[in-house]
């Protein structure tokens, strides 16, 4: 199990804490206790420079593969177990994290040994990976390949929020388009009655908010 030095440096973005701990006890890395792995920790908390130093110093599962876009290691671990539906301890599967840090190449490479665009996160999110693509970077071309492959532009999660209730969130017109375009809907209303016009306008984006209001 990783030491709480380690796991706190991680999060709190030090380098040479995270070095000096490592040249302590590389052993630390293997740790795939809850709630994360050390790379995924440093995934969730923005650390990318941590991530990119110590995703070569472990043998990746295919969670860390996913989420960091190491693709010659997620296609060592796809060809001996194609089982792409697992989910982590904390309710993610591989495509849900490769979308939500727009790891465009590792999510088409799930997606091709059969993951499933419609499985919901088990936690409270209660997500699809599409729903984390917007929610995450963003990335158009993988959001793009996603609706193609057949995602639910307007599955909601357990609270109501739609695809597009994020984008809109987001300010992000052309992807709100873009879900239209895939027959999301501007009149969907999450569990409190709102709309992604409701939702952009609560998030300051008055012009976008008045677009989807004419869509209705």
């Amino acid at each position: 199990m990783p030491s709480r030095a380690l796991i706190d440096a991680i999060k709190n973005g030090d380098v040479a804490a995270v070095k000096n701990l490592l040249a302590t006890d590389a052993t630390a890395l293997d740790s795939r206790e809850d709630p994360a792995s050390p790379v995924l920790t440093a995934m969730y908390h923005g650390q990318n420079e941590i991530a990119d130093y110590i995703a070569p110093r472990t043998e990746l599962d295919v969670f860390e593969a996913a989420a960091t876009g190491r693709t010659e290691r997620l296609d060592e671990l796809l060809s001996s177990d194609p089982e792409v539906t697992r989910q982590t301890s904390d309710g993610w599967t591989p495509l849900h994290l490769a979308a939500f840090f727009g790891k465009t190449d590792a999510a088409r490479r799930l997606m091709e040994a059969g993951a499933d665009l419609k499985t919901i996160s088990g936690n409270t999110t209660a997500n699809t990976p599409l729903h984390a693509a917007i929610a995450g970077r963003g990335d158009e071309e993988l959001i793009l390949r996603m609706l193609i492959a057949g995602a639910d532009a307007g599955l909601a999660t357990a609270e109501g929020h739609t695809p597009l209730h994020i984008a809109a969130s987001r300010g992000n017109r052309r992807l709100c388009d873009l879900l239209i375009q895939y027959r999301a809907s501007p009149s969907a209303r999450m569990k409190d009655g709102k709309t992604p016009a409701d939702i952009a306008a609560e998030r300051g984006h008055g012009d976008l908010a008045d677009y989807l209001n004419t869509l209705k």
